[in-house]
């Protein structure tokens, strides 16, 4: 058969994997040992370390998506827009590739197609 090689990313916003992990194997949970089980893992780190001014969850993942710290991004609240100059990570990749992103916090569709 002819498959298709696709890529799966999977972004967990404040989770402490070595807490998953060891509950995983405490509690026998073999589908999440399975899953994580040699993958390509990116933990990703800031500089940010004022709660409620650069720390934030939506922040955090605004940086992530963008590869910008947030004093280049300027995203400090829920709702904020991104410049559309700065590219996510998707605007990136969806240049050559399908992509399809569900639940990113203020992040934007801008021009693509919505399935």
């Amino acid at each position: 058969m002819n498959y298709k090689k696709r890529t799966l990313v999977l972004n967990l916003n404040e989770i402490n994997l070595n807490f998953i992990l060891n509950n995983a194997k405490k509690y026998k949970n073999k589908n999440i040992l399975k899953f994580f089980k040699d993958k390509n893992l990116i933990k990703t780190f800031t500089k940010d370390q004022i709660q409620h001014k650069n720390l934030d969850p939506w922040i955090q993942e605004v940086s992530i998506n963008t590869g910008k710290s947030s004093s280049k991004h300027k995203i400090y609240n829920l709702g904020q827009v991104l410049d559309k100059k700065i590219d996510q990570i998707w605007d990136i990749i969806s240049k050559k590739n399908k992509v399809l992103i569900w639940g990113f916090m203020n992040s934007q569709l801008r021009d693509k197609k919505i399935f």
